[in-house]
């Protein structure tokens, strides 16, 4: 025997299995015998084809790769034409017969002749099979001889019906000592390692859906059952091992798994089937048992005391789709558990292309759907095991991430159709809501006011300091400074600056940490100076996203100002707006933090519309934010009413903030409700109520117009009428549009919008119509009127 399979001078047979192994050891060797045109490139032989044409890239590395050194030495693959398996394969299809009847006793005399030894077939042993890799091989009626790893057959036989396998030698007295082998000790390491609970183990070896083959002096090997259409045990399919030159286990051994089996013929590759498939109704397909055996324990359907409505169909790898085929059929639903594959060298994930191969084979014949594994896990067994539940016997005991079985069926309940889309998960809400599925709120940016994934904009007039707010919310939050009397809770924060020279910026930065006694800490407030920019929101939106994943989280991103984003597109268009909105919150979504902007007043006085109107352009800037603050101009220069619209969060009563360079501070000091009104209410344009006492704004814009009408009303004492009277009094005194009388319409809806702000009440002995103890105060801070017309009309102005 060869000395480069490790044997005795004076053996001079081989098997297959010694032909496969002296092939590998000297792979380097028999990859230059082959492609004697081919090129080393790192671990690599290549050439161009199998045919052994060199390589036309101007490199001259070509699509053929040999692995000749390392722990996957021996493998090869065509990234042409995606054909791979062993160098027996390779041997053959060089020589252009691979495929053809004999084709492995050929190549297998021909290998063993170039290592110096003699073809040895053997009698009725057990055979060793590795597992085909692609889609094609387990699509063939099985040869005469045992299929070897990487069997290939010719592209137009990829789409071929699977054919029945032919009868086959039993190996029930093999699996049985195999089953017998599973020892208590294998159990816990088995139950250990997928994170499996014990009785589930013990429940798989009383199944015999489990077992320990010896493999020599490599030590045990986990094995599993192969079945015909009859459900007898024809094979064994066991986890390889093998031993490199140091006496140590390769790992990952190469191939993974192999098949032992009576006779010449070759089981093939066949489903591992758990449940009675014709019973069923819905069928779940699994690439791998271990995620299989993860959920049934998972969802204890082993301590059911009849099997549910299920089956449990496992392909044995993500290549063998097609075996499906015959239990395709109406009136049962495919339910997919894909795993979370990378994206291979040649740019697939197998796991997407197993889903696409079982929809093609469905046809539309029967509904498939597929759940999906949590991204941040690579498939459900490793999903499970990292969160296993409080009583298991994992190591971890973290309840709160624990998967249950309620969420497990949730899952299950909300698998989306496997056909591609981009859809978000289905979520059924009767299993949402419980306290325990229950989701935690993102964390806060903003207490009370902005959470992260949410938007926000600030809108104020024209050069009304917007971008100083910004910048001062920004320091805030990189420093854990309040904001306006709001907690900020510590996070980092990019700034977007689209209008301020650079210099300036970082002078307004400084000014403003200055102001705050912040000091910036590395890393905690970033900016990227982004004027004159013309990029479109939809590129920068993308170039943000893949630049911001690939740095630490931020919990604020800051576009300032909104409008810059707006390039080629109207803001008075809803279309228009609504697209920007859509990509800061695909920003918001796949970055995790919170988005602000600002944004610009449409012109002219702001205070006589609701606060969320005054912003200019269309009204998606009023709907879209999760939070709106507006900066309206109050009556003492330098100051503005802040008011708040949240989405997910209760009412904040308005404010003021005056400006003391370089940053606004709150000043509770002045009234809110006493903004800057037009000229006709009030000469020098101060209208409302200027007392300190004056009433809290409210949002409703009629209300100024109301309390004019209340001052004519109940100019006189005592204040109470009858609801007659007052609507008399405010038709005979108070005028309307165009100085017309005020019709009764008008008159009804200001003295309810009275009632409602809690300045007039009924009183419910008399039966009449009262000030509160808040309207006696507003009209006893008012000087009377001068004349019979509604207060702030005496100019001239009719009551709108």
């Amino acid at each position: 025997m060869l000395k480069a399979l490790g044997y005795a001078e004076r053996i001079r047979t081989v098997n297959l299995d010694e032909i496969k192994g002296g092939l590998r050891d000297r792979a380097e060797e028999l990859a230059t015998y082959l492609f004697p045109l081919g090129k080393r490139n790192g671990h690599e032989w290549t050439i161009g084809d199998v045919a052994g044409n060199p390589s036309r890239k101007p490199t001259g590395i070509g699509s053929l790769g040999i692995c000749v050194d390392g722990l996957k030495k021996g493998a090869w693959r065509d990234h042409a034409t995606d054909e791979k398996g062993t160098l027996l394969d390779l041997w053959a299809m060089r020589f252009g017969y691979h495929g053809t009847d004999g084709w492995v006793t050929k190549a297998g005399e021909e290998c063993a002749s170039w290592l110096g030894g003699t073809f040895e077939k053997r009698g009725a042993e057990p055979r060793i099979e590795t597992p085909p890799r692609n889609a094609t091989q387990q699509l063939q009626t099985p040869p005469t001889r045992p299929i070897q790893q990487g069997n290939n057959v010719a592209r137009h036989q990829a789409h071929a019906p699977v054919k029945h396998h032919p009868k086959l030698p039993p190996y029930t007295a093999e699996w049985d000592a195999a089953v017998e082998q599973m020892t208590d000790e294998v159990a816990v390491s088995l139950a250990k390692s997928r994170g499996y609970s014990r009785p589930f183990v013990q429940w798989l070896k009383e199944r015999k859906l489990v077992g320990v083959v010896k493999r020599g002096g490599c030590g045990d090997a986990l094995a599993l059952p192969v079945h015909d259409e009859k459900g007898i045990v024809i094979a064994a399919q066991v986890r390889n091992r093998t031993k490199g030159a140091d006496g140590k286990l390769i790992e990952p051994p190469q191939p993974k798994w192999q098949y032992l089996y009576h006779g010449e013929t070759s089981p093939g590759t066949r489903l591992l089937i758990i449940g009675d498939v014709k019973k069923a109704t819905k069928l779940w397909v699994f690439e791998s048992q271990w995620d299989a055996f993860a959920v049934i324990d998972r969802l204890g359907l082993h301590t059911a005391p009849e099997w549910p409505h299920i089956a449990i169909l496992i392909t044995r790898g993500a290549s063998n789709a097609r075996l499906l085929q015959p239990h395709i059929g109406e009136g049962k639903t495919l339910i997919l558990w894909p795993q979370n594959d990378l994206t291979n060298e040649n740019g697939k994930k197998p796991a997407e292309d197993w889903v696409k191969a079982i929809l093609e084979i469905a046809a539309g014949a029967m509904p498939v759907r597929r759940v999906n594994t949590p991204k941040e896990y690579e498939d459900p067994n490793a999903w499970l095991k990292a969160c296993p539940l409080a009583d298991g016997d994992a190591d971890s005991d973290t309840t709160a991430m624990a998967v249950t079985p309620a969420k497990l069926n949730a899952a299950i309940s909300q698998a989306l159709p496997a056909m591609p889309n981009d859809l978000p998960p289905l979520r059924d809400m009767a299993f949402a809501i419980r306290p325990e599925n229950r989701l935690s709120f993102p964390s806060e940016v903003i207490k009370g006011i902005l959470h992260r994934g949410s938007k926000m904009v600030i809108g104020g007039t024209s050069k009304g300091r917007k971008s100083f707010s910004l910048i001062d919310l920004a320091v805030s939050v990189a420093t854990g400074r309040k904001w306006w009397g709001f907690d900020c809770v510590p996070g980092r924060v990019l700034y977007l600056n689209f209008e301020i020279q650079t210099p300036f910026f970082d002078g307004r930065v400084a000014s403003i940490a200055e102001a705050k006694i912040a000091e910036l800490s590395e890393g905690n407030l970033l900016s990227i100076t982004l004027r004159g920019s013309v990029k479109t929101i939809e590129k920068l939106a993308q170039e943000l996203i893949d630049f911001i994943l690939n740095l630490d989280p931020f919990a604020v991103i800051i576009f300032d100002p909104i409008y810059k984003l707006m390039a080629g597109k109207d803001e008075n268009k809803a279309g228009d707006v609504g697209l920007i909105m859509a990509q800061l919150e695909r920003v918001a979504v796949e970055t995790g933090a919170a988005i602000i902007f600002g944004a610009h007043y449409s012109k002219g006085n702001q205070a006589e519309k609701e606060s969320i109107d005054r912003i200019g352009g269309s009204g998606v800037f009023a709907r879209d934010p999760d939070a709106i603050l507006t900066m309206t101009p109050h009556q003492e220069a330098d100051s503005f009413t802040v008011e708040a619209t949240l989405r997910n969060y209760a009412p904040v009563d308005p404010f003021v903030v005056s400006w003391s360079h370089p940053l606004f501070e709150r000043n509770d000091a002045l009234d809110p409700a006493d903004l800057k009104l037009p000229k006709r209410y009030g000469a020098n344009g101060k209208g409302g109520a200027a007392s300190p006492s004056a009433p809290k704004l409210r949002t409703n814009a009629r209300l100024p117009r109301a309390l004019d009408m209340m001052q004519t009303v109940f100019k006189g004492f005592p204040r109470c009428h009858k609801w007659t009277e007052m609507m008399r009094a405010a038709m005979a005194q108070c005028t309307g549009p165009k100085g017309k009388p005020m019709k009764e319409d008008m008159a009804k809806d200001y003295l309810k919008v009275l009632e409602r702000e809690l300045y007039i009440k009924k009183d419910e002995l008399t039966g009449r119509w009262i000030t509160t103890e808040k309207g006696d105060e507003y009209l006893d801070d008012l000087a009377p009127p001068e004349s019979a017309s509604v207060g702030g009309m005496a100019h001239g102005e009719p009551l709108q």
